[in-house]
Order: structure tokens, then sequence, then C-alpha cells
């Protein structure tokens, strides 16, 4: 699935993304709330996401983002936490 996504998304000789996180705070700590096939839709420690992330010299290859406009991110934050167990489509 994984190559499937980086083929249909990316361009060669640049970044190719086949996953996607929201970065949250769950229970104070630094988490993911992400879609998994193996685990449907989770909150996942940030470390741990991490851990199981690409790997570029050794280091894990994410690229993080922020929004210049945040009008609305709340609220589709708790949208996503709604799906919180379900299979990953």
């Amino acid at each position: 699935m994984t190559g499937a996504i980086t083929a249909a998304t990316g361009k060669e000789r640049q970044l190719n993304y086949s996953h996607v996180g929201i970065a949250v705070r769950s229970r104070g700590v630094g988490s993911v709330l992400e879609a998994t096939s193996d685990g449907g839709v989770r909150v996942t420690a940030l470390g741990d996401f991490l851990a199981r992330s690409a790997r570029i010299d050794g280091r894990p290859a994410v690229t993080v983002m922020r929004l210049r406009d945040t009008t609305g991110v709340a609220a589709a934050i708790e949208r996503a936490r709604k799906f919180i167990g379900q299979p990953y489509d």
C-alpha cells in the first residue's frame, strides 16, 4: 500500500509522502492522530510514531508543517477524534 501511495502522490526527485498524521496532545503528551492499516484510527505516542518512521541517515524522515490559518483546527481535531477505533479506509 505504501508503494502505491507514494507512486500516486510523489514526483521523481521530490519528497514522496506515504502517511500523514495530525500532531495532538493526548493526556498532556505529544502524540499523533493517524490511520494505519494494522491499527485503524488511533492516537500514537510521538516517540512510537518516530520510531517506526522511515530513516534518512539514521534519523526519522518526517516533515512537520504548521497551518498559517488555524481557524477551525480545534473543530477538525475533535471531528477526527470521533473516528478513533474505526478501521483504516
